[in-house]
């Protein structure tokens, strides 16, 4: 096995090195795999592939040929105006020969070489990943949902509910009379809404506790242990006008959209994530909502019971006993997983109930 001799280097008198007078490379027809080991000459504004003989197999003007970013771990490449292709891996000394031709490295090259450069990208492509999500990817949400027709938002609801239903709920407890007052309740206060959605109200038995959950296709459900635990009618109003809240607004489409968008970036670098997103149907109700999205929710809460002459200070007193570190554990997880309960979100309620 024979090891091709490095390439000459001219010297100063005193013996420090100078400019290359050739540099090793692979040389790429373009019109077949096979690869030649050659020598890269420049003569005045000329690159020259030379073979091992020295005889010319190619050659070209500077101003046409395209010489690729050096990356750290990775040959160079450049490209001939024939459609040939040079690779060569002494990047260094190619830079050595080429500079005196006014050849210097770009900008992505000079910034691979930097750490400073480098941290200076990553710190700038994390920020436009968090201005993606934050405000990009909401926008986003929000033009496709005007954009998308009531059947599919339908046909999600008819795929996803009966799997949730099935899986993670029992049937409710409660007294088919109980049901129906609060059901005959809330139609009225609904009646008052200006430009209230259509809705349906279900009833469930959960292991997971008090909770309410408004569903694509405007299906709010309710667990038994939120009415018990609600108490005061007035407060389950609130809490049920919260969710129509979620889907006056299509809150649940709007975060399913994100996290559909955040899934394809995700599998982009990381690999495919559908399979693990669609194993789970009760995936959907860990859904935190933005604090944006429970503040539009609060808001119609407010104005549903204001309409309905109803007061807002029992939903709030319920809302408050989330925060009760005297709850049951199990309660307080899985209420403000899904609706963090805040001291600002108080606060705004009472000031927007306050207002005539």
């Amino acid at each position: 096995m024979t090891t091709e001799p490095r390439s000459p280097i001219r010297a100063d008198p005193a013996g420090a090195p100078m400019q290359p007078t050739s540099v090793p490379a692979v040389y790429f027809d373009g019109r077949s795999a096979h690869a030649r080991d050659v020598r890269i000459e420049l003569h005045q504004r000329n690159l020259v592939v030379v073979d091992r003989n020295g005889m010319t197999i190619d050659h070209h003007a500077l101003s046409l040929v395209k010489v690729q970013e050096a990356l750290r771990h990775a040959p160079q490449r450049i490209d001939l105006a024939n459609g040939a292709t040079l690779v060569v891996t002494d990047k260094a000394r190619l830079a050595a020969l080429l500079a005196p031709a006014g050849i210097e490295p770009g900008f992505i090259e000079r910034a691979h070489r930097s750490w400073v450069g480098v941290g200076c990208a990553m710190i700038a492509l994390a920020a436009l990943l968090w201005s993606l999500y934050l405000w990009l990817l909401p926008w986003a949400a929000s033009l496709a949902i005007g954009w998308l027709p009531p059947s599919v938002e339908e046909r999600i609801a008819d795929d996803v509910w009966p799997r949730i239903d099935a899986q993670l709920f029992t049937p409710s407890t409660l007294s088919p009379a109980q049901r129906e007052r609060v059901r005959e309740r809330f139609a009225d206060v609904v009646a008052r809404v200006p430009d209230a959605p259509a809705y349906l109200l279900e009833f469930r038995a959960w292991a997971g506790g008090a909770n309410a959950y408004a569903m694509p296709g405007g299906r709010i459900v309710v667990t038994d242990q939120m009415v018990r635990r609600a108490g005061d009618d007035d407060a389950l109003m609130g809490v049920l006008a919260h969710e129509l809240g979620h889907v006056a607004h299509h809150h649940t489409m709007r975060t399913l959209i994100q996290h559909a968008a955040v899934s394809a970036i995700f599998s982009t670098f990381f690999g495919d994530a559908s399979a693990l997103a669609a194993a789970d149907p009760g995936a959907l109700l860990a859904l935190e909502y933005s604090r944006g999205f429970e503040r539009d929710a609060d808001d119609y809460a407010v104005r549903s019971l204001k309409a309905a002459g109803l007061p807002v200070e029992p939903m709030i007193a319920l809302l408050r006993t989330f925060t009760d570190d005297s709850a049951p554990a199990p309660q307080i997880e899985r209420f403000i997983s899904t609706h963090p309960v805040r001291g600002d979100r108080i606060d705004r309620m009472r000031a927007l109930a306050a207002r005539p």
